[in-house]
């Protein structure tokens, strides 16, 4: 259900367009009501409405400076302003705060529905956008592993030749201009010792994930750790760092080294190249 708020200072006005929504969105609309800018603004944090009905002159914080704040947290607010004045005197400020529609007092009955109705149509359009940016952006974080998968392989067997790349370095926002690729290996002591082929494979994931997390807070970078024994990078760079390449990597392979031991008891060696 849609949360409709509605500001006016008047008492009559607010029962009034209570009273014409109860008759006519039962069932549609949680209706809310503040009686200043003051409390239209501290509901709205609270309650966070879809359309709110707002008189411009009340005391205090008026209806415009109110609706400033209001869609400072809530840009997709569908606002229609009550006023006993001329819209137009208000324009400026209206277009500023995209505000939807005005309502001039006195108002009709037909008015406020036919106001209302396309707020909420309006409303429901703008959710359904949501929904569906929403759900695009679940299909590409679920394809995005399965893409840096493919790419990884493909690199690793030396089969980019005749491949489209480039569409795989698009989806995953990297370019490969100034990188370079780290190969790890898991010795075999510590943890890693005496323990069945099933553990291994766990564990070899879970450090895979861990490396991979760790080099991303500061680089791009892609990996391949489930299907092989190494755990395999490509590490983007930026421009400003290739020329002190040598002590990032060594710097980069060190302090793997020693979160890996002190986390996961496990040591590891590395070796990494250029110009992948």
């Amino acid at each position: 259900m849609m949360k409709i708020l509605i500001a006016d200072d008047e008492k009559y006005d607010r029962e009034t367009v209570k009273h014409i929504i109860k008759e006519n969105f039962l069932g549609e609309l949680e209706i809310y009501e503040a009686k200043n800018g003051r409390e239209a603004i501290e509901l709205s944090e609270s309650i966070r409405p879809d359309i709110v009905i707002i008189d411009i002159k009340m005391p205090g914080i008026d209806g415009i400076q109110a609706l400033k704040e209001m869609t400072a947290t809530l840009p997709n607010l569908y606002s229609i302003i009550l006023t006993a004045y001329d819209y137009f005197d208000f324009a400026l400020e209206a277009v500023k705060i995209n505000v939807k529609e005005y309502l001039l007092k006195p108002f009709t009955k037909e008015e406020i529905i036919e106001k209302i109705a396309v707020g909420i149509k309006w409303v429901k359009k703008e959710q359904e956008k949501r929904k569906s940016e929403i759900e695009d952006k679940e299909k590409i974080y679920t394809l995005l592993p399965v893409l840096e998968n493919q790419l990884s392989d493909l690199i690793i067997n030396d089969k980019l030749k005749g491949v489209d790349y480039g569409m795989y370095l698009q989806c995953l926002d990297m370019s490969f201009l100034n990188s370079y690729a780290m190969v790890i290996s898991i010795k075999d002591k510590y943890a890693y010792k005496d323990i069945s082929r099933v553990e291994r494979d766990q564990i070899r994931i879970k450090i895979g994930e861990y490396v991979k997390e760790y080099i991303n807070r500061r680089y791009k970078c892609i990996g391949n750790y489930v299907f092989y024994e190494e755990l395999t990078y490509f590490i983007q760079i930026d421009n400003e760092e290739t020329e002190d390449f040598k002590s990032l990597e060594i710097d980069l392979a060190f302090n793997l080294r020693r979160e890996i031991k002190k986390r996961f008891n496990i040591s590891i060696r590395s070796r990494s190249w250029r110009n992948i």
